[in-house]
């Protein structure tokens, strides 16, 4: 059977992702009303947390302290960022693990407008980045094809909601992103570096901590090492911090409200899942409420997460050492997980799955019997609408309970969804010829 071409899924998504672009436009000029695609918040708002927890560190004060963007020196403009967000002053700002603001610290040399403006060049750098060493990560993609996916993924990279929404904000994701392809990169020269790169990665934000899971499963175990080792050396560095920020910050970030604007949480997908079942059972005559939607959305990741590992564990059961492409692909299937956890993901987090759009691509090479069509399009369609340009698109047409941002947090569950399917599918149907189709 002819193959299809590498560039199929990424030129699919990105049609996709150009008609969404395009019908915002066209909604735009029918309703003739001014919008943007993010909120109007000043370049590199949510950095400036981290800023201010590193001008902390720098003056010997906790990064969980309040007391440099409190101070009578602190820019005008903070002042509008905690009416808009509606926060505490006296809160703590900074609610990451404190390797971040210590990792920032070169910036503090700066003032405080360049420090920002550099870190929105150096994010869609970081991400143009990561994108092209995952691009570069699938040894059977060559030459002129490997290089019209990168064209698909600079395409899809620049009319993404989600990639604005990173760079205006400023949030340092995108540095994780980049530390997480350099790490899967890594990964295929069998490079032990590659360890470096997830430790910091999971030093940073904790979530990238899930790469574990495949470490293990495909035993990567000099990987894992490296990874534990740089972790390990990353708590000594500042034990007392890190045991204030497991103890207080991050269980206040566990308890935090709901959020439905800007939320890409199976949370908030579960949330919006439960007003249109009440609506549809009402016209029915039924009443139907889901209170705990909370909990059916942690019920529902686990029982994935649960099938996905499992899948795995049993390919590299029966089937020993994988196909270095096909072992990349199941690797990065763990990446929508990673940002699925907490009850509120902002939409930022999304530029991760744009990661998945090379591995689809391989896949059309590696796979002799291609995958079913379902399965294709839950990724396709997943993506697309994760990237999709929800804020324009709410303020134009001004819905009910923000449902455009409903769109973004659907394509993530999508894609989850189709990770968990094709590696059942790959688990008890296509390794029956795996012997003959693999290399």
């Amino acid at each position: 059977m002819e193959l299809q071409k590498p560039y199929y899924p990424a030129c699919v998504i990105a049609i996709l992702i150009v008609l969404l672009f395009g019908l915002s436009n066209v909604c735009q000029l029918y309703l003739l009303k001014d919008t943007y695609p993010v909120s109007k918040l000043p370049v590199g708002s949510d950095y400036l947390c981290i800023y201010s927890a590193t001008q902390n560190l720098l003056h010997g004060i906790s990064p969980y302290e309040s007391k440099w963007y409190c101070s009578p020196s602190s820019p005008d403009y903070l002042k509008n960022l905690f009416i808009y967000f509606n926060m505490d002053k006296a809160a703590p700002w900074y609610c990451y693990p404190p390797i971040l603001a210590y990792l920032n610290y070169p910036s503090v040399y700066l003032e405080i407008d360049t420090a920002l403006r550099l870190m929105f060049f150096l994010l869609i750098g970081a991400v143009l980045s990561a994108y092209a060493l995952i691009n570069s990560s699938f040894q059977n993609l060559k030459g002129k094809e490997r290089e019209i996916i990168l064209l698909y993924g600079l395409i899809i990279i620049l009319l993404s909601y989600p990639f604005y929404f990173l760079i205006v904000r400023g949030h340092m994701i995108g540095i994780v992103i980049l530390l997480l392809a350099m790490g899967i990169y890594l990964v295929q020269k069998n490079n032990p570096a590659s360890g470096v790169c997830f430790g910091l990665s999971i030093g940073m934000l904790l979530f990238p901590a899930l790469i574990l899971v495949p470490l293990f499963l495909f035993r990567r175990y000099k990987i894992m090492i490296y990874t534990f080792l740089t972790l390990f050396l990353l708590i000594l560095f500042c034990p007392g911090l890190w045991w204030l920020f497991l103890k207080n910050i991050l269980v206040l970030n566990i308890a935090t409200r709901d959020w439905l604007s800007e939320n890409g949480s199976l949370a908030n997908t579960f949330f919006y899942f439960n007003i249109f079942f009440g609506k549809t059972m009402g016209l029915a005559g039924f009443q139907f409420r889901l209170t705990h939607y909370n909990e059916a959305a942690l019920a529902v990741y686990a029982l994935m997460f649960f099938a996905m590992t499992l899948a795995d564990y049993k390919v590299r059961k029966k089937y020993g050492t994988l196909d270095m492409n096909i072992e990349i692909v199941l690797m990065l299937m763990y990446l929508p997980f990673m940002i699925a956890v907490p009850k509120v993901v902002f939409q930022y987090d999304l530029v991760m799955l744009i990661l998945l759009i090379p591995a689809l691509c391989s896949l059309t090479q590696v796979l002799k019997k291609p995958m079913p069509q379902p399965i294709f399009w839950l990724f396709s369609g997943g993506i697309a609408l994760s990237q999709i340009q929800a804020h324009s698109l709410q303020n134009l047409l001004n819905p009910r309970y923000d449902l455009f941002h409903f769109f973004p947090a659907f394509g993530l569950f999508l894609v989850m969804i189709g990770c968990v399917a094709f590696k059942l599918w790959f688990w008890r149907v296509y390794p029956l010829r795996m012997q003959e189709t693999c290399s």
